[in-house]
């Protein structure tokens, strides 16, 4: 078959070959930083606009609480949500507002990738080079400069197709590190009675959330992820979607290549220029679409238009 596994080595060499196959640099012109969002046009917009029947809204993402959260112990710097209130209700405000009048005000600090979110194309990057071609050096101190989030703040409303593929193999979660192949996908659609096509946004169910509820985070990070293999790539450039998100913390497996760590993010942003959601919570949409076999929706998911950053926190609407 077209994605035999067996065409897909994993080896560092391979990985670096797919992405240059794969490559989308100047396909959408050479000051191009939307990448694959590029294949949502107006008509799947109206086509997803189609699919809403019942008037059902499902939230997918993870509720933002102070100290709590899906981060740990990060390199980077990330950490869980910060929300401090400011002005409160129990006491007096700072000024007078005239008939007893008086307000409350919050603020609140975070990581942009430090719940449900979306990874910007400068996210990753290798060779010193982004998507498109840009110097990773366009990433300073200041801000993302080149790829950042803020290109992609009206994209993101089209068709969203879920493949409950924890569903599909019979288990509440996949096994602890499993990587999912393209043709396990495809054959997860076709139970499921749905295609995939130009301009689709993809959610792919591994279960990882399935035992922890909304934040109970301790045994999520103590083992290796499930998730799909670099090799997805290929199926997702010869279909046309547009994004990939999924329920776990990188869409992708633990990687099955030594000496990288996220192949598929390479492959993907780096050269594709498709947009990944991580933590994306999938449980209710998932139990909603095997009620009634139903597994694509108008999927509204506008990341926060920050100009230059290098992700966006999100909380993606699924509308049946």
């Amino acid at each position: 078959m077209k994605y035999d596994p067996k065409n897909y080595p994993d080896e560092i060499e391979n990985v670096l070959a797919l992405g240059e196959k794969l490559r989308n640099w100047n396909r959408w012109g050479a000051e191009d930083e939307r990448g694959t969002a590029n294949l949502i046009e107006a008509k799947h917009r109206v086509h997803a606009a189609s699919l809403v029947k019942r008037g059902k809204v499902i939230s997918l993402a993870l509720p933002i609480r102070n100290g709590e959260g899906p981060v740990r112990p990060y390199p980077a710097g990330r950490f869980n949500p910060v929300h401090t209130m400011t002005v409160t209700g129990d006491t007096r405000g700072p000024f007078d507002m005239g008939a007893t009048t008086d307000f409350t005000d919050d603020i609140i600090t975070m990581g942009l990738q430090g719940t449900t979110h979306w990874d910007g194309l400068c996210h990753v990057y290798y060779q010193d080079l982004l998507y498109n071609g840009y110097p990773a050096s366009s990433v300073d101190r200041f801000g993302a400069h080149k790829n950042a989030i803020g290109a992609l703040s009206t994209d993101f409303v089209a068709r969203g197709v879920l493949l409950d593929v924890a569903r599909f193999k019979g288990v509440r979660t996949l096994e602890s590190g499993y990587s999912i192949h393209p043709n396990e996908l495809l054959e997860c659609a076709a139970k499921q009675n749905v295609t995939l096509g130009k301009g689709d946004m993809l959610l792919i169910r591994t279960g990882a959330m399935a035992d922890i509820g909304r934040n109970d985070w301790d045994d999520f990070h103590s083992k290796p992820r499930p998730g799909i293999h670099y090799s997805v790539a290929e199926m997702i450039h010869d279909l046309g979607i547009a994004t990939v998100s999924a329920d776990n913390n990188a869409v992708e497996s633990g990687s099955t290549v030594q000496g990288l760590s996220n192949p598929f993010h390479m492959v993907a942003l780096r050269d594709m220029g498709v947009s990944l959601g991580e933590f994306w919570y999938l449980e209710d949409i998932a139990d909603d679409c095997a009620q009634d076999g139903v597994y694509e929706f108008m999927l509204v998911a506008q990341p926060l238009r920050i100009i230059e950053g290098a992700g966006s926190p999100v909380n993606p609407l699924a509308i049946k």
